[in-house]
């Protein structure tokens, strides 16, 4: 019986350091990652599965005649368990961080009059900017692949970690672009095609109020001085954040010298 365990171990951990290696080595990548350590990942999960449902339910009832030996069976079963769900964590952790790299390159590439068109320039049907699209194709991308990898809490944990980490990167990345009237509209929809993706994820519901957040973050582009006044005053999603933390979107308004805009800067 130990045997079978120790030839299920085996393979169950040649399969995660596979899986870490090739995870390690996305980290760092030029292009676009290749997930296809998530197999290996996917076989090691499966094998754990099996060798829990194995020892629970056929060798440690053989062996509960014998109590020395049913109790080291368990601890070293208990154990085994244990560190393979952090080897597994640990893949995937790398996992996330190798998207949120991939996706911080992606908006990099973000073209600086994007959010500066002329109006003759933006039709109704404009649709979001090309790193919008980009981004959004990438992470659908990823999505998908967790959702063929991972199950019930380790898909909502990777999920929620990946969202939390990708809405951290838009907060930053709306802060870098001078923004006019036009390009406000495109802001704004650039923000709702990412949180129709966010919404697609199955993360936390803790994580759902904070969508609230970019879209008020956009608001802050395309709303009058005096709207903008009673948001920060309250009764939005704005409501509670540091207002000093809100400033570095306000000025990057093409009109953040005009008195009406000047006015809300200096009540922050």
């Amino acid at each position: 019986m130990r045997e079978s365990l120790l030839l299920i171990k085996e393979a169950r951990t040649n399969l995660w350091c596979r899986a870490n290696e090739l995870a390690a080595m996305q980290e760092n990548a030029k292009n676009e990652p290749d997930f296809a350590f998530l197999s290996e990942l996917r076989n090691s999960i499966v094998i754990l599965q099996l060798t829990i449902t194995v020892a629970r339910e056929i060798l440690l009832p053989l062996a509960a005649s014998n109590v020395a030996t049913s109790r080291d069976m368990e601890k070293s079963m208990n154990s085994t368990v244990t560190r393979l769900e952090s080897k597994i964590s640990n893949v995937i952790t790398h996992m996330i961080e190798i998207s949120l790299n991939w996706i911080s390159k992606l908006l990099a590439r973000q073209n600086r009059a994007d959010y500066r068109p002329r109006e003759e320039e933006l039709g109704m049907d404009a649709f979001q900017t090309p790193a919008c699209s980009t981004v959004f194709a990438f992470m659908v991308s990823v999505r998908d692949q967790a959702a063929r990898t991972l199950q019930s809490t380790n898909l909502e944990a990777f999920s929620t970690e990946l969202a939390m980490g990708f809405r951290t990167l838009l907060l930053d990345h709306f802060k870098k672009f001078q923004v006019n009237l036009a390009g406000g509209l495109m802001v704004s929809k650039d923000i709702t095609k990412y949180i129709e993706l966010l919404q697609t994820m199955p993360v936390a519901s803790s994580f759902a109020p904070s969508l609230e957040v970019l879209v008020e973050i956009g608001n802050i582009f395309v709303i009058g001085p005096e709207a903008l006044k009673d948001r920060l005053r309250g009764g939005s999603a704005l409501t509670g954040i540091d207002q000093t933390d809100l400033r570095p979107y306000i000025l990057k308004r093409d009109d953040a010298s005009s008195p009406g805009v000047q006015a809300v800067l200096n009540a922050i």
